[in-house]
C-alpha cells in the first residue's frame, strides 16, 4: 500500500501534483464553494476514508474534516459520500480522529450513506492483510468483503424487533470419545481443545499468556459423509454463545448441509447463509444478519470467509482444495488463505476438512502451524473399498476403443445384483471433443474458436455444434486439410451411457452432470455415470465404481493436474460401500494410485509439495505472475529492486490477447510481493505504460 496522503484529494494541472487547497468543491447545484477550513473555537475531528476507486495511486486512506452536523453518525465502518477532484466518490470510514497530520484546509464529508457499520474493524484490518499478501488494492478486498448496500432491505433491518435469542436451544453434543470407531481421538482431542480456547483477540495480556490457537487438518474417513463431520465439528467444537463460519465449495453443498444440519436438530432461525448467487436484496438482508451478531452458525461459499460476525468461536472449510475456493475477481484471493489469515490476527480456531489433502495444509502440518487429524490404519482398512487398476492387458481392441476394460465390467455386472454402481467420467456431453480424421486436427468453431462437440439429442442424429456459442456447424471442413470426418477425442457422459447400456443391458441407467445433476438415487440395480463432484448419494452407498478417465485427469494441463485428479478420485470412492471395489483406468505403478489404494491422502499431498519445491510452485514459494503488454510487463521487472534475486520464467506471449505472461519468484517472497505492489503504484501514479494483471500464487501457470 502506497504512503499515506492525509490531503483528501488530489488532481493534476499543468502536469504539477495539486492539493486540496487548490481545488474547489461542487456544491449541490453545480455551484463552487470553499473547502472548509480547520475550525478554532471548537473541537474538529477527522475521518479517514478509505475510497472506492481502482486506481492503485488512490490506494490509501485519505482525510476529511467531519462536518458538525454529521458527527454522530460519521463512524468507523459506515458508508459515506465524498468529493475527490470534483467528482462524488463513495467509500468508508476506516477511522475517526481528533486531529489530522495534514496542514492545510480539509474538505468536508459530504453524507453519511447509512449510519449501519457494514465494515467492522476485524474485516478492514482482514482485508488490509489480505490485500497485502496478494499485491492488491485495499478496496478491491472490500469489495469482495461487503456486499452492496439494499436501502429498502436496510430500513427493515434497523425497524425489527430484536428478537429473544437466548430461547434457542442447540442439540447436546455428541459424545466423541464413545465413537472412537467412527471418529478418530484425536478429534475428539482437538474440538475439546477448541471449546476451552479464549476468545482473546481483543485482549493483548490475555493473548500472550493464552496457550496456542488449536488449528488442524481432519482427513475424513472413506464411507463417511462429510455432512456428519462438519455436523460433528459443529456440535461438538463451537464454544458456547459463539458462532461458527463454515466454508462450502458451492451451492449445492451449501444446501445439502443446511439440510443435514436441521435435520440433526439445529434451529433453522440460527443459521445464516452468505453465498454469491443469492439476490442483492438477499444477500445483504443475511451480511446484515450475520454483522448483527444473531446467528451461531454461518455457511457459505467463499465470499463467507469475510462473514463479519463479532463472535467467532471457530472457523471451518470442507475440501480446501476444490478449485470453486479460488476468486476470479482481483486481486485473486483463496478462500483458505483468507480463513487462515483471519484465524491469525483474530486468534480463531480453524479446521480443514475432506477426504483428500491439499499440499499447502500439508505444508502448515509440516511446519507445525497445523495438526494432522488422521483416522487409525485398522479404521481406513475398515472403511475403504478395495482399489484395483485396470491393465491393458486385459483389455481387447473393442475395450480399448470404449475405454472400459472386461474387469471393470465385470465389477459393475456383480454390483448391479446388490445395489447401484457409480462410473465417474470426465467430461458431460456425448463426444465434447472431437478432431479431423485424416490430420488429427481439433474441430474448433470458426466464430469463437473454442472445441466443436458432438451431441446425441433423444430423437435427432448426431449433431456437431459449439458448446460455448450455441453456432450450428453443419458442413464443417478442416482449415488444414479439408477433410470434412471427424474422430472422437474426448468421450463425455452421454456416449459413456450409451456404451454401458450395450454392455450391461436390461439396467437402468441415470447421467449426474452439472447441466442435469441427480442428488438421490435409490439403492436398488443402477448404473450412475456422473462428472466429478456430481455424484448423487445413496443411502446404503455404491456396490461397485469405475474410474475410466483416470489417465486423462493425470494428463490435463495446468500445474493442479495431479492435485485435482487425486482429490476427484477420493470424492469419488467415498460414496463406495466399505470393501466394493474400485477399478481405476490406470496402470499398477502409477503412484497417485498406489496412494488411493492405500488411502493415503497426506502421503499423495506430500509427495506432490515435494515435487513443488523442486518446480519452485506455489505453496512451496511465493510466485508472482505478470500478465500484460510485453513493454509494460518488462518495464515493470525493470523496476523491481536489483537485491530481490529475481527468477523470472518468460516472457510467454499469448497471440489471442496480444499479451505476454511472466512468472518471477526470488528468495524472499514476502518482499517480492511487496515489491511488485509498490512498482505497480508508482508506475501508476507517474502515468508510465499500460496496466499490467498482478496475480500472486496462481492457480492457473497458463
Amino acid at each position: 500500500m502506497g504512503a499515506h496522503r492525509p490531503g483528501g484529494r488530489v488532481g493534476c494541472s499543468g502536469g504539477r501534483l495539486i492539493g486540496d487547497d487548490q481545488l474547489p468543491l461542487l456544491g449541490p447545484r453545480g455551484g463552487l464553494k470553499p473547502a472548509v477550513p480547520k475550525p478554532t473555537g471548537r473541537s474538529q475531528r477527522y475521518a479517514q476514508v478509505l475510497v472506492d476507486s481502482p486506481l492503485p495511486h488512490l490506494d490509501r486512506l485519505f482525510d476529511y474534516a467531519i462536518p458538525p452536523v454529521l458527527e454522530a453518525q460519521a463512524q468507523p465502518g459506515v458508508r459515506v459520500r465524498i468529493r475527490m477532484a470534483g467528482v462524488a466518490h463513495t467509500g468508508f470510514i476506516a477511522s475517526v480522529n481528533d486531529r489530522s497530520s495534514y496542514q492545510g484546509r480539509l474538505l468536508p464529508l459530504v453524507a453519511v450513506v447509512s449510519p449501519v457499520q457494514v465494515l467492522p474493524q476485524a474485516i478492514l484490518d482482514l482485508a488490509r492483510a489480505v490485500a497485502t499478501h496478494y499485491a492488491g488494492s485495499l478496496w478491491d478486498v472490500v469489495r469482495l468483503a461487503v456486499p452492496a448496500r439494499h436501502a429498502a432491505t436496510e430500513a427493515r433491518f434497523l425497524a425489527r424487533p430484536d428478537a429473544d435469542w437466548d430461547a434457542i436451544r442447540w442439540p447436546a453434543a455428541p459424545d466423541l470419545e464413545s465413537s472412537g470407531d467412527t471418529w478418530p481421538r484425536e478429534v475428539s482431542d482437538f474440538l475439546k481443545a477448541v471449546q476451552s480456547s479464549p476468545l482473546v483477540h481483543h485482549d493483548a495480556a490475555r493473548l500472550a499468556a493464552a496457550p496456542p490457537i488449536p488449528r488442524a487438518n481432519w482427513n475424513v474417513p472413506p464411507s463417511q459423509p462429510w455432512q456428519a463431520a462438519i455436523t460433528a465439528a459443529i456440535l461438538a467444537g463451537r464454544p458456547e454463545d459463539q458462532a461458527a463460519i463454515v466454508l462450502l465449495p458451492d451451492f449445492r453443498d451449501v444446501a445439502t448441509l443446511r439440510e443435514h444440519l436441521v435435520a440433526a436438530a439445529i434451529p433453522s432461525e440460527s443459521i445464516a447463509i452468505l453465498r454469491a448467487d443469492l439476490g442483492p436484496a438477499q444477500r445483504y438482508a443475511n451480511y446484515l444478519d450475520v454483522l448483527s451478531g444473531r446467528p451461531r452458525l454461518v455457511l457459505g461459499t467463499r465470499g463467507a470467509a469475510f462473514a463479519p460476525h463479532p463472535n467467532l468461536g471457530l472457523l471451518l472449510m470442507w475440501d480446501d482444495g476444490d478449485p470453486n475456493y479460488a476468486e476470479l475477481r482481483a486481486p485473486y484471493p483463496h478462500a483458505r488463505d483468507v480463513l487462515a489469515l483471519r484465524s491469525h490476527l483474530q486468534q480463531v480456531p480453524l479446521l480443514t476438512l475432506g477426504y483428500a489433502q491439499s499440499p499447502q495444509t500439508r505444508r502448515w502440518v509440516e511446519t507445525g502451524w497445523f495438526q494432522d487429524l488422521a483416522p487409525s490404519r485398522d479404521m481406513i482398512r475398515r472403511l475403504r473399498p478395495v482399489v484395483s487398476a485396470t491393465e491393458d492387458s486385459d483389455r481387447s481392441p473393442f475395450d480399448t476403443a470404449t475405454r472400459l476394460s472386461p474387469s471393470a465390467v465385470a465389477d459393475l455386472r456383480v454390483g448391479l445384483q446388490t445395489g447401484p454402481v457409480l462410473v465417474q467420467v470426465a467430461r458431460s456431453g456425448y463426444i465434447p471433443v472431437s478432431a479431423c480424421q485424416r490430420c488429427r486436427t481439433v474441430a474448433t468453431c470458426r466464430h469463437c474458436q473454442l472445441n466443436l462437440a458432438l451431441t446425441n439429442k433423444p430423437g435427432d442424429d448426431q449433431l456437431l455444434c459449439c458448446r460455448n456459442c450455441g453456432a450450428d456447424t453443419q458442413g464443417w471442413r478442416c482449415a488444414e486439410c479439408a477433410g470434412t470426418q471427424l474422430r472422437s477425442v474426448g468421450i463425455g457422459a452421454g456416449r459413456t451411457a450409451h456404451e454401458l447400456g450395450r454392455l450391461l443391458p436390461g439396467f437402468p441407467i441415470q447421467s449426474s452432470t452439472a447441466e442435469h445433476p441427480i442428488a438421490l438415487v435409490q439403492d436398488s440395480p443402477t448404473i450412475v455415470v456422473a462428472t466429478a463432484g456430481m455424484e448423487p448419494t445413496t443411502e446404503l452407498g455404491y456396490t461397485a465404481g469405475f474410474l475410466p478417465d483416470a489417465q486423462s485427469d493425470l494428463w490435463r494441463a495446468g500445474a493442479q493436474a495431479q492435485q485435482e485428479a487425486f482429490r476427484r478420485w477420493c470424492n469419488a470412492a467415498r460414496h463406495l460401500r466399505p470393501g466394493a471395489p474400485l477399478r481405476v483406468g490406470l496402470p499398477p505403478d502409477e503412484p497417485a494410485l498406489q496412494a488411493l489404494i492405500r488411502w493415503d491422502p497426506a502421503g499423495a499431498a506430500e509427495r506432490e509439495l515435494l515435487e513443488r519445491r523442486e518446480l519452485r510452485l506455489p505453496p512451496a514459494v511465493r510466485l508472482v505472475k505478470l500478465t500484460g503488454p510485453e513493454l509494460s510487463v518488462s518495464a515493470l521487472v525493470d523496476d523491481l529492486p536489483t537485491d530481490l534475486e529475481l527468477e523470472a520464467l518468460g516472457p510467454r506471449p499469448n497471440p489471442e490477447t496480444a499479451t505476454v505472461d511472466m512468472l518471477l519468484t526470488a528468495r524472499d517472497g514476502a518482499a517480492l510481493v511487496a515489491a511488485v505492489r509498490a512498482a505497480v503504484v508508482r508506475r501508476a501514479t507517474a502515468k508510465l505504460g499500460e496496466p499490467v494483471r498482478v496475480q500472486v500464487d496462481p492457480t492457473d501457470l497458463g
